[in-house]
C-alpha cells in the first residue's frame, strides 16, 4: 500500500511536469499548421518598436476642388456651369467644422471597435484633413480599409430608387456564423442588421408592401427592393412574409467547410459590421499619402533587451536551484510555467509590447523572487507536506495586501489612454495572475507530492 501511494505521487508529479512542459512548448515554440502559420499568434509590438504608418486622409470634395483649381488656371472658361454649382453646394453643405469633427469621432470609434492598438488621430479643423498614425503590423491594411468606407446603407425601391431605409434606422450590426439550413453541410458567415424602433416599423411596412402578387387574371407582379452598402447592390429581393423581428440577415460569401475560408468571410463581414455599427461618415475621405516612420530602436537593441530579461530570470532560477536543491528545482518548474502562461496571455489579449514594458517584466521578476523566496524559506528544505501547506498559506496570507495593491495599480494603468502605461498595466495584471496560479497550483502540488512520496 505504501508503494502504491509513492507510485501515485510520482505519477502526479510526472503529470504536472508534463503539463508544464506542454504549456512551455506551446508558448515558447508555438503550434504550426500545414501552411507554417503559428496558431498562437504573434506579439503585438508598439510603434516605438515596430515603427508606424502616418496616413493622411482628405475629404474627397476638398481634393476635387484642389484639382479643379489647377484646371481653372488652364481652361477656366470650359468648366461646365452645373459642375461649378455642385462644387459650391458641396462645399457649403459638407465641408464644415461640424462634419470634420463628426468624421474624426466616427473614425476613432471604428479604430476602437477594430481593437487597433497604439494609434493616434489628429484633425485639421480648418481643412478637414485627418492624420492617423497606425502601428506597422498585420492589422494595418484591414484598419485602413475600414477607415476608407463612408458606411452608407440603403434599402431602395428597385424601380424608383426611392430610399425606404437608411443608416438613421440602424440600431446595430453584428457578424456571426452558423449553418445556412438544416440540409447544409457547410458553415456560413452572417451579417445581422438590427433596426431601431422607427426602422423596425419601416421594415415591417416594406416587407408587407414589396411582395409577389397575382391579379384576378392570373398575372404575377413582383415589387422588389434593392439593398445597397457603400452604393453597391448586395441583394435585390421581394419578401415572402412580414418581417416582425426588426432585423435582416445577409450571408457573407458562400457556405464552406474550409476553416480558413470561413475565417476570411467572418473577417470581411466584421469590417462591414463595424462600419455600419459606428455610423455613416458625413464626408467621403480618401487617402492622399502614407508615410512610414521608422522606429529609433534597432533590432539589435530589442534583442539585447530580451536577452537581459531572459538572463535576469535565468540567474534567478539558477539561484533558487542551487540554494534550495530539489525543492528549488520543483519550484522553478512552476516559475517557468508562469512565464509561459504570461506570454500566452499577452498574445491572446493582444497586449501591446512597447519599450516601457521592460518595467513591467522586471517588476514581475522581482515579485516572483519575493514570493518564491518567502515560500522556500518557510519550508526550509523540509519534506513534510503539512509544513509545506502551512508555508504556502502563511506566505499568501501575509502577501495578500501587496498583491491586491499591485492588482489595483495594474487595473488603473490598463484604463490609461497612453499605450506605454496601458501596456505596463496589462502585463502586470496578467503577470500577477500567472505567478500566483503557477506557484500555488503547480509549485504547491509538486512540493506536496514530492513530500508525500
Amino acid at each position: 500500500e505504501e508503494e502504491m501511494k509513492k507510485s501515485s505521487k510520482t505519477l502526479k508529479i510526472m503529470l504536472v511536469v508534463l503539463i508544464i512542459a506542454l504549456i512551455s512548448i506551446i508558448s515558447f515554440v508555438g503550434i504550426y499548421d500545414k501552411s507554417g502559420n503559428n496558431a498562437i499568434g504573434d506579439y503585438v509590438l508598439g510603434k516605438n518598436i515596430e515603427g508606424s504608418i502616418i496616413v493622411k486622409y482628405v475629404p474627397s470634395s476638398l481634393k476635387e476642388e484642389s484639382t479643379q483649381d489647377e484646371d481653372k488656371q488652364e481652361e477656366e472658361e470650359q468648366i461646365e456651369e452645373n459642375e461649378d454649382q455642385e462644387e459650391i453646394q458641396n462645399e457649403d453643405t459638407t465641408l464644415t467644422k461640424e462634419n470634420f469633427l463628426k468624421s474624426k469621432k466616427i473614425l476613432q470609434s471604428r479604430l476602437e471597435a477594430l481593437d487597433v492598438n497604439d494609434y493616434e488621430i489628429r484633425l485639421n479643423e480648418e481643412t478637414g484633413e485627418i492624420y492617423i498614425s497606425l502601428p506597422d503590423d498585420s492589422n494595418k491594411d484591414s484598419a485602413m480599409e475600414v477607415l476608407s468606407y463612408v458606411g452608407s446603407f440603403e434599402i431602395k425601391d428597385s424601380e424608383t430608387d426611392e430610399v425606404l431605409l437608411n443608416n438613421d434606422d440602424i440600431e446595430s450590426a453584428k457578424v456571426g456564423y452558423g449553418q445556412a439550413s438544416s440540409s447544409s453541410t457547410g458553415t456560413s458567415a452572417f451579417l445581422t442588421i438590427t433596426f431601431n424602433k422607427e426602422g423596425k416599423q419601416k421594415l415591417l411596412d416594406i416587407s408587407n408592401e414589396y411582395v409577389k402578387s397575382t391579379d384576378e387574371e392570373g398575372n404575377e407582379t413582383e415589387k422588389k427592393v434593392s439593398l445597397t452598402i457603400e452604393d453597391e447592390e448586395v441583394v435585390s429581393t421581394s419578401f415572402t412574409e412580414p418581417l416582425t423581428n426588426g432585423m435582416i440577415q445577409l450571408t457573407i460569401g458562400s457556405s464552406t467547410t474550409d476553416t480558413s475560408e470561413l475565417r476570411e468571410n467572418i473577417k470581411q463581414g466584421s469590417k462591414v459590421a463595424i462600419t455600419l455599427d459606428n455610423g455613416k461618415l458625413p464626408l467621403k475621405y480618401t487617402v492622399e499619402n502614407e508615410e512610414f516612420i521608422k522606429s529609433e530602436i534597432t533590432q539589435n537593441e530589442i534583442m539585447m533587451a530580451v536577452y537581459i530579461l531572459a538572463g535576469v530570470a535565468g540567474i534567478d532560477i539558477i539561484y533558487f536551484i542551487l540554494k534550495y536543491k530539489k525543492n528549488g528545482i520543483l519550484s522553478m518548474l512552476s516559475y517557468i510555467s508562469s512565464i509561459a502562461i504570461l506570454l500566452l496571455l499577452i498574445r491572446y489579449t493582444n497586449t501591446v509590447i512597447v519599450l516601457e514594458s521592460i518595467v513591467a517584466f522586471l517588476s514581475l521578476i522581482i515579485l516572483s523572487h519575493y514570493l518564491y523566496s518567502k515560500v522556500l524559506n518557510n519550508i526550509d528544505n523540509s519534506t513534510n507536506s503539512e509544513k509545506i501547506k502551512k508555508a504556502f498559506k502563511e506566505v499568501y496570507k501575509s502577501s495578500l495586501d501587496l498583491l491586491i495593491v499591485l492588482l489595483i495599480i495594474s487595473v488603473v494603468f490598463v484604463y490609461a489612454s497612453l499605450t506605454s502605461i496601458n501596456s505596463i498595466g496589462m502585463i502586470l495584471f496578467w503577470g500577477i495572475i500567472s505567478i500566483v496560479v503557477s506557484n500555488y497550483v503547480f509549485g504547491r502540488t509538486l512540493l506536496i507530492s514530492n513530500a508525500q512520496k
